[in-house]
């Protein structure tokens, strides 16, 4: 996991910030891992794991979200290439435009 205050800088970077209701991440200080960061942030959530989706660059990010019961998408431009993530059972995207494509409702079409 990356630590938090780098993740939050790159989502902010990047123009992402507004699209997250929280983005996760590690405090350098502590030591932890994914999965329970994830599941100590959601039992302070009121939503079910089927409503959230999980964004990662790893294998480990998949079976973390199929833990929890979230839905992953993966990025291939991350910690792992596209044939790294194949064998995931998580669609992969080549870039962060793509996978806001599939998260981001369609326009109405005219």
């Amino acid at each position: 996991a990356l630590d938090r205050r780098t993740l939050e800088h790159s989502v902010r970077h990047f123009g992402l910030r507004s699209y997250f209701t929280d983005v996760l991440g590690t405090d350098p200080h502590e030591t932890g891992n994914k999965l329970a960061i994830a599941k100590e942030w959601m039992a302070g959530q009121k939503i079910r794991p089927s409503e959230m989706v999980l964004i990662g660059d790893t294998s480990h990010d998949c079976e973390t979200a199929a833990v929890l019961g979230c839905r992953c998408l993966l990025i291939a431009r991350g910690f792992q290439d596209r044939n790294a993530l194949a064998s995931c059972e998580a669609p992969v995207f080549n870039t962060a435009d793509e996978l806001m494509k599939c998260l981001l409702p369609s326009p109405p079409q005219i």
